[in-house]
């Protein structure tokens, strides 16, 4: 029996998007995660779903190295998105990552962002 092929996500890529609260008339911005990336790989939240529904799992890692896996969720009107599988943190896992807008660590150093060189924009 072959194992699932696995892979340690290390960063996030946000996309901002603006609207109008259908409540409040104002307008909103909202984030959502466009990619993930492990090393040097990226892959877009729908390359995501595709993988994991052909078997892939991939996973966030924390300090004490326990993982959290991704899972896919199907709302019945919106595109497939992407979470971890709920594990005993409060945190979001992978907006937890770098790159995501609750990530605590060290900021990358230089002139040059790595999420947007290695996503090619």
């Amino acid at each position: 029996m072959l194992l699932a092929p696995e892979i340690k996500l290390t960063g996030v890529r946000m996309s901002a998007a603006q609207g109008v609260s259908i409540f409040t008339l104002l307008t909103v911005t909202t984030q959502h995660i466009e990619a993930v990336t492990s090393g040097l790989r990226s892959w877009t939240v729908a390359e995501v779903v595709g993988l994991v529904d052909g078997g892939y799992r991939f996973y966030v890692e924390d300090r004490l190295g326990v993982r959290a896996y991704v899972e896919v969720v199907r709302p019945l009107w919106h595109l497939p998105y992407i979470r971890t599988h709920r594990d005993d943190t409060t945190s979001d896992n992978l907006l937890s990552l770098p790159g995501g807008p609750f990530y605590t660590g060290a900021q990358p150093r230089g002139l040059l962002d790595p999420y947007r060189t290695l996503l090619g924009s």
